[in-house]
């Protein structure tokens, strides 16, 4: 039910780590369409395998297919520059996503608007990214993360039950 590839030791061959990632896009859709429940394809860090012109068509067939087969394709960087540096993630992946979700921005303020812009977001969406964690009760352990679905967005605090944060410390 959960599969992870790892692919770092081939992430300095730019063409073996494109066709070992569309391999792997193409597998999930074939899952997309066999598995009836929701399913996830989570791209973390993979900027070097999908930010290439020939990944564009797949990637945009990829987004756009999920969609249609109750599946979700999610791009996950720590780096700003990722998203903001690539035609292929602001034309493909970001206007063909109904749901962002962006965590403490406080690192990246002085440099936010070109990522207001990227996302689209409202004078007041750009304040509640930049308000996250600001108010947090010490007495609780949460997370404060902006989700935006669609043209509806908020600021949420997000906490893990105790066996959860068990398992992930």
């Amino acid at each position: 039910r959960f599969v992870v590839f790892e692919l770092s030791s081939i992430k300095e061959d730019e063409q073996m780590l494109s066709i070992v990632t569309s391999t792997i896009m193409h597998e999930f859709e074939r899952v997309m369409a066999k598995v009836k429940e929701f399913k996830y394809l989570v791209i973390d860090e993979a900027w070097k395998s999908i930010t290439n012109k020939a990944m564009e068509p797949k990637i945009m067939e990829l987004w756009r297919t999920a969609r249609k087969h109750s599946a979700s394709a999610v791009v996950v960087t720590q780096n700003v520059e990722d998203i903001i540096s690539s035609p292929i993630i602001k034309n493909v992946i970001i206007n063909n996503s109904s749901t962002k979700i962006l965590l403490d921005q406080s690192n990246n303020k002085n440099n936010f608007a070109p990522i207001a812009g990227l996302f689209g977001l409202s004078q007041k969406e750009t304040a509640l990214v930049l308000s996250t964690r600001k108010g947090q009760n010490p007495a609780y352990s949460y997370r404060e993360v902006f989700i935006q679905i669609g043209r509806k967005s908020g600021a949420y605090g997000i906490e893990a039950s105790k066996a959860e944060q068990i398992a992930y410390q």
